[in-house]
């Protein structure tokens, strides 16, 4: 069974939420390489741009089996990568899932994530009916933290499983 197919992209004005496809390897590596666009992150640096190819095909079959749904955010018009955005870790009733992004550095304070966060979470209200979307930040990440509570998510602790992190919820 494929869960997502066909692939929903989502889009507004101002930005385009598509497929990732293996020719963002390089954006997503100038990504995942940067030591101060990871800090908040608890995952090793990618080292080479293959690493990220590798972890792009990882996101593609995540899609085709139902585990998780990633897409790249790019500019309409403009189909370079400029970050990502993705629900993963459903529950096993299919009612909850967490919710992850990043957003090149030169993009950020722009509300460009804002937005994609809006669409990502109307979709998976309207389309997936989720009840609850779940978000993990770091503690010191207060972009992040304006970001989940713009969205009303509401802390619930600290996180159970990220290190010097927030556990957040989304009640839809």
């Amino acid at each position: 069974m494929s869960y997502f197919k066909p692939f929903p992209m989502l889009q507004n004005d101002k930005l385009l939420l598509r497929y990732m496809e293996e020719e963002d390897a390089r954006a997503l590596f100038n990504l995942r390489s940067d030591a101060e666009q990871m800090r908040y992150i608890d995952r090793p640096l990618h080292q080479t741009e293959a690493e990220s190819l590798a972890h792009i095909e990882l996101l593609q079959q995540q899609i085709d089996s139902g585990e998780g749904l990633s897409w790249a955010i790019s500019l309409p018009g403009h189909p370079r990568m400029i970050g990502s955005i993705c629900l993963f870790n459903f529950s096993e009733d299919r009612k909850e899932a967490e919710i992850g992004y990043e957003i090149h550095p030169n993009m950020q304070r722009r509300g460009l994530m804002k937005m994609a966060v809006g669409l990502v979470l109307n979709y998976a209200k309207n389309e997936l009916q989720l009840r609850y979307v779940h978000a993990h930040t770091h503690r010191e990440n207060e972009g992040s933290k304006r970001l989940l509570a713009h969205h009303q998510f509401r802390i619930l602790g600290a996180s159970p499983i990220a290190k010097d992190s927030f556990w957040y919820r989304k009640q839809f």
